[in-house]
């Protein structure tokens, strides 16, 4: 294999996320187009073929397949185009500038997700310059609409194009490289997320003037059913992902309290005991039961008019597995008011169970992962927010999420919040983590 000077494929990897970053592609609306003409450009540029699949004239996806020998199937490198909103204000840097300051390049997407999208695109232009034999093809895929559920990208491309998109396997957002005191600590592989559904609660009410309040006012009655839901714990389950998971806190962890905790979740005796003071912690509460956060609500049309109903949004995160209609038939037994119209919307791939951590892509992550960073742990991880890997795995792709980059909690915070950035450092190290996984897994 060529050696690869990977301080300067960083360097034009950054340059390319740079470009992507100044595209605007804030979903509502999405606008991915300009970005995957882009990339059309960047690819047709070295020799590549490229291809733009729109589902309306401003919304795009784009693949590009570098062809290998066919001994296995084919890998996808997954990305999404598109990026949340801002509120400009409240950034120090242009979220649309690609500002880079004291080692860190500032950007909406800069993690989530054009920091993928580009560093694929580097390891494409690795690969295809240095005329790497490949055994399986490698298939570029950035999509549209990730942001918003997935309708205009991956859920489209599986209806009207699957056969373009069909692979064994996929990396894709959703893991963790995680940074403590200048060290990576572990790197967590996605391989298991929750489901969400948003659940709405409506009620009824007469409306009239409000200077004579009635008995039943739909803010009061819906408050009561909110504050009922909220007393609520859902039940505390493990399966094989989450048990890996606190396998690896555990040894993290050590002899604190958490290290214990961790080690003892299905201890006979204290199990219980054991997952109860874990919940303690938000990330290990919301992978240990069925989530329930409410978002939306919604009443009123004046201050002085008692109003004709409320409604309440519930984003509500399942377990792999579980079945919503049982959930919200739960939700009904919990709130206990037939006028409190309780109905839900559909998720992500509902049901999809994990990917197997005995496959090739994931074991090449691991062993990729500690040549990088030695000493790192390295575990299974199931996510709470949702990525396109859930479509992939509901028709059979075996799909594992990775961000590359090291990154410290605090930045991994900046996330759809405030001044996004990725360090250039990190960009660097998750690219050669990337090729050697690459080479593992995909060179001939």
């Amino acid at each position: 294999m060529p050696a690869i000077d990977f301080t300067k494929a960083g360097e034009e990897g950054i340059k390319i996320l740079s470009d992507a970053v100044r595209i605007n592609t804030v979903n509502p609306p999405g606008d991915e187009l300009p970005a995957a003409l882009y990339y059309q450009k960047l690819f047709e540029g070295a020799g590549l073929a490229p291809e733009i699949l729109k589902p309306s004239e401003t919304r795009a996806n784009l693949i590009l397949r570098l062809k290998g020998k066919g001994s296995a199937g084919p890998l996808i490198l997954l990305s999404h185009l598109d990026v949340v909103g801002v509120e400009k204000e409240k950034w120090k840097y242009d979220p649309f500038g690609a500002a880079i300051d004291d080692g860190f390049l500032y950007g909406r997407g800069a993690i989530d997700d054009k920091g993928m999208g580009a560093l694929f695109a580097e390891l494409v232009l690795l690969i295809a310059r240095n005329k790497i034999p490949l055994k399986r093809d490698i298939l570029y895929v950035a999509c549209a609409d990730e942001e918003a559920g997935g309708k205009q990208g991956v859920c489209w491309l599986l209806e009207n194009h699957r056969d373009k998109i069909a692979a064994e396997a996929a990396i894709n957002e959703g893991g963790r490289v995680k940074l403590n005191n200048g060290k990576v600590q572990y790197v967590a592989i996605q391989n298991a997320e929750k489901v969400p559904y948003h659940i709405h609660l409506r009620v009824k009410g007469t409306p009239g003037h409000a200077s004579i309040p009635l008995p039943d006012n739909a803010i009061f009655r819906l408050a009561k059913a909110l504050a009922k839901i909220e007393e609520y714990k859902t039940p505390l389950k493990l399966n094989d992902t989450t048990r890996a998971v606190f396998r690896g806190v555990a040894e993290l962890e050590g002899d604190s309290p958490t290290g214990f905790f961790a080690r003892s979740v299905e201890d006979p005796l204290i199990g219980a005991y054991a997952r109860e003071q874990l919940t303690k912690h938000p990330y290990f509460n919301s992978i240990l039961r069925n989530s329930i956060a409410p978002t939306i609500f919604k009443s009123g049309i004046r201050e002085n008019v008692l109003p004709s109903e409320a409604e309440a949004t519930l984003n509500c995160r399942l377990l792999p597995g579980e079945k919503v209609e049982e959930f919200v038939a739960e939700l009904k037994k919990v709130v206990a008011d037939d006028t409190v119209e309780i109905t839900h919307r559909q998720g992500k791939a509902a049901g999809v169970g994990p990917s197997a951590t005995s496959n090739e892509v994931f074991q090449a992550l691991s062993s990729s992962a500690v040549k990088t960073w030695p000493g790192a742990k390295v575990f299974p991880f199931m996510s709470t927010g949702a990525t396109d890997s859930a479509e992939l795995r509901s028709i059979g792709v075996a799909c594992y999420g990775i961000l590359p980059f090291p990154l410290t909690e605090a930045d991994e915070a900046r996330m759809h919040g405030h001044d996004e950035r990725v360090s250039l450092k990190s960009f660097t190290e998750g690219l050669g983590f990337m090729y050697r996984t690459l080479e593992e897994v995909a060179f001939a």
